[in-house]
């Protein structure tokens, strides 16, 4: 799959990493609490889980090079993969940028 975010064209697996799973159940549970249960969820909880699936999906080095794109190209990435992986997850507001 290619995900095109931030000026950045990468590869990402076709399925979803197993390493990634628990990271994108998480993200999945949070996106449904905000709509569900509470619209004030902390979505903070949300940045480690981003992170550690954009580090399986395109390795530390690609993931680092999107990190310094911003918070937006983040997102745009993030929703591509679990687009792609049959995973998507609505968007949200407020997930801030790991630093």
């Amino acid at each position: 799959m290619i995900v095109r975010a931030g000026g950045l064209t990468l590869r990402a697996p076709d399925t979803m990493p197993a390493a990634a799973r628990s990271h994108v159940e998480a993200l999945r549970a949070l996106a449904a609490e905000s709509l569900v249960v509470s619209g004030d969820t902390d979505m903070a909880a949300a940045a480690p889980h981003i992170a550690a699936v954009e580090i399986a999906a395109f390795g530390r080095r690609h993931a680092s090079r999107l990190r310094r794109c911003g918070a937006q190209a983040r997102l745009s990435a993030s929703g591509q993969l679990l687009k792609g992986w049959g995973q998507a997850v609505t968007t949200w507001r407020g997930v801030p940028t790991c630093h």
